[in-house]
């Protein structure tokens, strides 16, 4: 099942931070106004099970959704829709719980990926905590994505923030 990683109790303790790269000279599709929204780059901290899940994914659709993280860590809370969606007001982590948005078409198969993150450490930190296609998952569930990622990406913050998997 995608994105069940997190239900494993020891791989909440495995926290590795990544370092990415900002490249100011990077071009993309979005216009790059970084100097405008922070004077530094957040790091981002993934949890252990994301880029293997990430793997799974239809390389289009992988590749969008690390496109739109990276947009993130390279505006922070200056990110806009569609990209990102600032302020997930169910979260316990309001207002630094963010969602990238990632839709895309492939195969014909929809592909409606949200990935949970949180800015931890006064925006020092990009904390990547959850991810999954949304698409289809009411349906599938009778449960709302939001009202079950949700929570759980709060708990994966409040571990990090008690220092546990630094």
């Amino acid at each position: 099942m995608v994105a069940q990683w997190w239900r494993s109790a020891p791989a909440l303790e495995q926290w590795r931070p990544t370092s990415w790269t900002y490249r100011p000279g990077s071009t993309n599709s979005r216009n790059i106004r970084q100097e405008c929204y922070s004077f530094f780059v957040p790091t981002v901290v993934e949890h252990p099970h994301f880029k293997p899940w990430l793997g799974t994914l239809p390389v289009t659709v992988a590749a969008k959704v690390v496109d739109g993280i990276e947009y993130l860590r390279e505006h922070g809370r200056g990110a806009v829709l569609p990209d990102v969606r600032h302020r997930i007001q169910i979260s316990r982590h309001f207002p630094d719980m963010s969602e990238v948005r990632a839709d895309q078409l492939v195969d014909g198969h929809r592909f409606v990926m949200r990935v949970l993150v949180c800015f931890v450490d006064e925006d020092q930190t990009l904390l990547v905590c959850i991810a999954g296609n949304k698409e289809g998952y009411e349906e599938r569930t009778g449960r709302d994505w939001y009202g079950d990622y949700v929570p759980v990406a709060g708990q994966l913050v409040d571990i990090y923030k008690k220092g546990a998997v630094r």
